[in-house]
């Protein structure tokens, strides 16, 4: 079976090897069957990237297009950070007060319009 099939038996949570046919066929023990979906990309390695690639991949025990995946995973992460409402919405409305001067701002604003359309 190709990469980015995920075989699980719903009951055990175990991998099978059943082949395509026996998975999609078998009715009674309720078989979960997914496809993760996923891009091919092409990018060029001179032969020195290429090579220690190749090492790092197994020093770590896996494959090369997974070593790709994780560095740009990490750069993507480290270059496009969530916006400030994703981060904020784990404390947005965690806080209860009794407004303080929050209580007025909508009273200042509507003063700070009418002021910029008298002009």
């Amino acid at each position: 079976m190709g990469e980015g099939w995920r075989y699980e038996r719903e009951h055990e949570g175990a991998a099978s090897s059943l082949d395509m046919a026996e998975r999609l066929c078998n009715t009674l023990d309720k078989f979960v069957l997914q496809m993760e979906a996923s891009m091919a990309k092409s990018v060029r390695l001179d032969s020195q990237l290429e090579s220690r690639l190749e090492r790092a991949a197994r020093a770590l025990g896996i494959s090369q297009s997974e070593l790709i995946r994780e560095a740009v995973a990490k750069r993507c992460k480290e270059v496009v950070r969530p916006s400030l409402a994703e981060r904020l919405a784990p404390f947005i409305g965690c806080i209860k007060t009794s407004g303080g001067r929050a209580r007025h701002t909508g009273v200042a604003f509507r003063r700070a319009l009418a002021k910029k359309r008298a002009r």
